[in-house]
């Protein structure tokens, strides 16, 4: 069930008020890490997050940048950031 109204937006703030509290020389494998973690919290359901940094001299994901969290031991995602298209 999605969350809605109040207790949605304890938890966004309390998320962001976790990553904020990254010193700023944390490695960016950690923050992504992080981040991972705290959308699955968000959530509040079993699964995975797989997420990559973006080169912005590449106007790219960095597929060397991939960190996956969560239950990742199933995940069949492919090693390389693809785009979804609607």
């Amino acid at each position: 069930m999605a969350l809605a109204g109040p207790e949605a937006l304890r938890r966004l703030q309390k998320a962001g008020e976790r990553l904020a509290g990254l010193p700023p020389d944390t490695p960016m494998a950690d923050c992504l890490r992080r981040i991972g973690e705290e959308a699955l919290r968000l959530i509040d359901a079993p699964g995975a997050a797989v997420l990559f940094g973006y080169d912005p001299e590449r106007a790219a994901l960095d597929p060397a940048t991939r960190v996956a969290v969560g239950e990742t031991d199933a995940l069949t995602v492919p090693e390389s950031p693809r785009l979804c298209r609607a």
